[in-house]
């Protein structure tokens, strides 16, 4: 699989909210390698700081900081599944995404 260059325009044209979660219609990286290079483009492209990552049998989830607002992502490969989720009870996730997009 060629790993995309992930921009902030593409970030934000594959993403779909649906309920409290943001799920990430882009391709899912297939290797520690492409996980780590879709991380470092995302962090770039949100303006994100990476805060804390956690490393499954089949998942991977980070937590990320912007504006003094935490978020998380997952990988999951078992359901072959990426999404975003508000790390803030009080904070919706369009207002997430919002700032990751603007």
């Amino acid at each position: 699989m060629q790993q995309l260059k992930l921009t902030t325009l593409l970030f934000g044209k594959n993403l779909n909210v649906i309920g409290d979660k943001a799920i990430i219609t882009l391709p899912i990286p297939q290797t520690v390698q492409e996980t780590n290079l879709f991380i470092k483009q995302f962090t770039q492209c949100t303006h994100s700081q990476l805060i804390n990552a956690e490393w499954g049998a089949d998942r991977y989830q980070a937590v990320f900081e912007k504006d003094n607002r935490r978020y998380c992502l997952h990988i999951e490969w078992l359901c072959d599944a990426m999404w975003i989720e508000s790390h803030h009870s009080d904070f919706a996730i369009k207002a997430v995404i919002n700032l990751l997009i603007r």
